[in-house]
C-alpha cells in the first residue's frame, strides 16, 4: 500500500518508504523462529546507549559538542545544536532513542526472569537512559514513555505492583526536586512541563505552532478524502514561505491526509489488531523470557501509537518505524512459534527455541 501509494502520489520521502516496505517484509520473515529476538534487543540497547552516553557527557562537557560533534558530523545542519541533541540529528530523535532504551530496560528489568545481578544491570541502565531522556527536554516522548512503561507494570502480574509503582513515582518526584535546582538541565525540562499545563501558557505556544501544520492536512482531506493524495505526499510550506514540514506532526492527521479514510482504517484496524494480538498471547504463553519480551514489545507498540497519535509521526521516521514493527514481529514471532508446535498456545514454553 505504501509503494503504491509512493507511486502513485508522488511522494517526497522515498527512503521512508523503502524502509517501511523492508521492515514490514523483515518483520513477517522473522516468524519463522524466535532465536534472534535476544541478540536484536541487546543489539539494540548497546547501540541506543551510545546516543544516552553521549547525550549526559556533551551536557557535563560542552566543549565536547561545540568543539567536536558539530563541526565533524552535523557542521551544516541547524537542528542540531547542543547536548540535547547529542549524536542525532535533531533532538526529537534523540529524544527517541532514549525513550527506546528506557523502555526496553525497564522491560527487561521488571519482568526478565534473570538473576537479580542482571535486573540490577538492567535498572541502572534504565536509569541513564532515563538521565539522558530528562536532559533532551522532550516533554512527549517523556511523558509518553512513563506512560507505556507504567501501563504496562501495572496490568502486569508482579506481586506488590501498585505499591512499588508509588514508591518508584515518589522517589522520582523527591529526586527531581532536590536536583532541579541543581542541574540546569533537568530544570530546564521541569520548566518546559509546567508551561506546558500553566494558564498562562497559550495552547498554539504549547503546541510550537502545529494547528498550521493539521489544519493544512484536513483540508487536503476535503479535497480527497477516500484515497487521501498518496504515500509521503504531505508537504506544508510555512507563511515564510522558505521553511518546508513533510509530516502533520500527528500521525492520525498525516494518515487522513496521506491514504483517506480508506487507508487510514486498514492502518488502525492492523494497530488495534497487533495490541490485543499481544495482550492476548500474553495471556497465552507460560514461558518467562517469552512473557517479558512480549511486555517489552507491549511498552514499545503503546509508546509509538500513543506519541505519533498526538504529537509525532510513526510511519514516515524510519528510527520510529523500525522500532515499531520490531514490537510487531516480536509478538508475532513468539505467537507464530506457538501456533506452529501446537494448537493450543497454552503449552508455549521457551526451550531450547529462545
Amino acid at each position: 500500500m505504501a509503494a503504491v501509494g509512493y507511486v502513485a502520489g508522488g511522494g517526497y520521502d522515498l527512503a521512508a518508504t523503502v524502509a517501511l516496505v523492508c521492515t514490514v517484509a523483515l518483520a513477517v520473515f522473522s516468524v519463522e523462529n524466535t532465536k534472534w529476538i535476544e541478540p536484536t534487543i541487546t543489539a539494540f540497547i548497546a547501540v541506543l546507549l551510545v546516543f544516552a552516553i553521549a547525550t549526559i557527557a556533551c551536557y557535563v562537557f560542552p566543549q565536547l559538542y561545540s568543539g567536536f560533534i558539530k563541526p565533524t558530523f552535523y557542521s551544516n545542519v541547524p537542528m542540531a545544536q547542543d547536548y540535547r541533541s547529542g549524536l542525532a540529528s535533531h533532538y526529537s530523535h534523540n529524544g527517541t532513542f532514549c525513550t527506546i532504551g528506557f523502555i526496553l530496560t525497564s522491560a527487561l528489568a521488571f519482568y526478565d526472569s534473570q538473576k537479580t545481578r542482571s535486573k540490577r544491570f538492567y535498572v541502572f541502565l534504565a536509569l541513564v537512559f532515563f538521565a539522558a531522556l530528562v536532559l533532551t527536554t522532550k516533554r512527549a516522548h517523556l511523558l509518553c514513555g512513563i506512560f507505556a512503561v507504567g501501563f504496562v507494570y501495572l496490568i502486569s502480574n508482579n506481586q506488590h505492583r501498585y505499591l512499588k509503582a508509588i514508591g518508584v513515582g515518589a522517589l522520582v518526584v523527591l529526586a527531581v526536586a532536590v536536583l532541579a535546582p541543581l542541574i540546569p538541565g533537568i530544570e530546564a525540562t521541569i520548566e518546559r512541563l509546567t508551561t506546558t499545563f500553566s494558564s498562562n501558557t497559550s495552547f498554539e505556544d504549547n503546541v510550537n505552532n502545529r494547528t498550521y501544520l493539521w489544519d493544512y492536512a484536513l483540508n487536503g482531506l476535503a479535497q480527497s478524502p477516500v484515497f487521501g493524495h498518496g504515500w509521503t505526499s504531505y508537504c506544508y510550506r510555512w507563511p515564510d514561505g522558505v521553511t518546508i514540514t513533510y509530516m502533520a506532526h500527528n500521525e492520525l492527521l498525516n494518515l487522513l491526509y496521506e491514504t483517506g479514510y480508506v487507508g487510514t482504517a486498514v492502518v488502525l484496524l492492523g494497530c488495534a489488531a497487533s495490541l490485543l494480538l499481544t495482550f492476548h498471547t500474553i495471556a497465552l504463553t507460560d514461558d518467562g523470557h517469552f512473557k517479558a519480551y512480549l511486555r517489552l514489545s507491549l511498552c514499545v507498540q503503546i509508546f509509538f501509537l500513543t506519541y505519533a497519535f498526538t504529537s509525532g509521526a510513526l510511519f514516515t521516521t524510519i528510527p520510529n518505524l523500525i522500532t515499531y514493527f520490531l514490537a510487531v514481529a516480536i509478538m508475532a514471532s513468539i505467537r507464530w512459534g506457538a501456533l506452529k508446535r501446537d494448537r493450543t498456545p497454552r503449552t508455549l514454553h521457551g526451550g531450547g527455541n529462545r
